[in-house]
């Protein structure tokens, strides 16, 4: 199963969020025109839900199993990554932004899995005042 298959599900999601209702603009369930909340310190961009969230999911995504270390998610990310590179795939603008899409799952993969397998630093040990 590739990578496609299983990040099918956030392209389709994606694709319909992006694509207006023929005849009529999106609207909240109060009738309003929907809005995007700005990101805090002004830029109005949109918050972009992490397609990954827990590390069972990242490894699904990466191809991995569940012993992986931290070198060789980040060798399988390359190699994922150059295949399924929006400018190795873009014939059109579809098959752009599903690479896009994908290239954002296997990065959010990656960096789930950085953090959950990142050593944590030591903790620093406590010192007696006055002495040596």
């Amino acid at each position: 199963m590739s990578v496609f298959d299983r990040v099918g599900k956030v392209v389709r999601a994606e694709w319909n969020a992006r694509r207006p209702r023929f005849g009529a603009a999106r609207t909240d369930e109060h009738g309003a025109p929907e809005r995007q909340a700005p990101l805090p310190g002004g830029g109005g961009a949109p918050l972009r839900k992490p397609a990954v969230v827990d590390v069972d999911g990242a490894l699904r995504v990466l191809e991995l199993s569940a012993g992986a270390t931290l070198d060789e998610v980040r060798a399988q990310h390359a190699r994922l990554a150059r295949r399924y590179h929006p400018k190795t795939l873009a014939t059109n603008s579809d098959e752009a932004h599903a690479a896009r899409v994908v290239l954002e799952a296997l990065t959010d993969a990656l960096e789930l899995l950085e953090e959950h397998l990142l050593p944590l630093p030591p903790e620093p040990t406590a010192t007696e005042p006055g002495g040596s």
